[in-house]
């Protein structure tokens, strides 16, 4: 079985009064649905959730050796 992938807290995520996650903190699945978090977060992976974890595009995406020209003599 695939395991799902996690999310990534865009926003500070609070129970009650208590901060439960910052932006960029990995956040379990479950705890998402359960305290009604979806739109505090971003699937692992996508473009908003790397911001929120302060991945660079560079860092997130890199080149394929076919589009990254010749080497320097």
């Amino acid at each position: 079985m695939a395991e799902s992938k996690s999310f990534i807290a865009t926003v500070p995520l609070f129970v009650g009064n208590a901060r439960a996650h910052n932006p960029g903190d990995v956040v379990p699945p479950d705890n998402v649905k359960a305290h009604g978090w979806e739109d505090g977060v971003a699937r692992e992976g996508t473009k908003a959730a790397d911001q929120a974890a302060g991945v660079s595009a560079e860092d997130a995406a890199p080149l394929p050796s076919s589009a990254q020209g010749p080497a320097p003599k």
